[in-house]
């Protein structure tokens, strides 16, 4: 059974960057969906095709956290803190997260793209995927 997420009149194709794009909520924020294709294709099947990997990351989320967590924790306690502020544990550390921005590539890999808010002085934090879902990196951008 196939289940469908994304809205698919917002589904909409980008001729000129050669990408899909739309966008849902999620975790209570607006998310952008991202997905790079050589060329259109049919409407209902790219829906169908997204919706299950976009839940797939999303049911990911909670191990992307911890990954995050794994990486960069220590990093914001550090190098990262205000003056007197007190080291990060890891729930309020996982808190900050928000996801906004999905990426999906033509070789399959995926990026996501979290807002932590002051965590790292606004920097996001940018995590890859590879194809089956396992980790690749999570950094700071921006």
């Amino acid at each position: 059974m196939m289940i469908t997420i994304l809205d698919p009149a917002l589904l909409n194709y980008n001729s000129y960057a050669q990408r899909y794009e739309t966008s849902l909520s999620f975790d209570g924020h607006a998310v952008k969906i991202i997905a790079y294709y050589s060329q259109e294709g049919i409407k209902d099947e790219v829906n169908r095709a997204l919706s299950e990997k976009v839940l797939r990351v999303l049911n990911l989320n909670e191990a992307v956290l911890t990954f995050c967590s794994a990486q960069l924790l220590a990093t914001k306690n550090e190098s990262w803190l205000e003056d007197e502020q007190a080291p990060f544990n890891e729930a309020q550390f996982k808190r900050a997260f928000h996801l906004y921005q999905i990426e999906y590539y033509l070789n399959e890999e995926i990026t996501l793209f979290y807002q932590v808010g002051d965590l790292f002085w606004g920097h996001s934090v940018v995590v890859g995927l590879n194809s089956d879902y396992t980790f690749k990196y999570a950094t700071l951008e921006g």
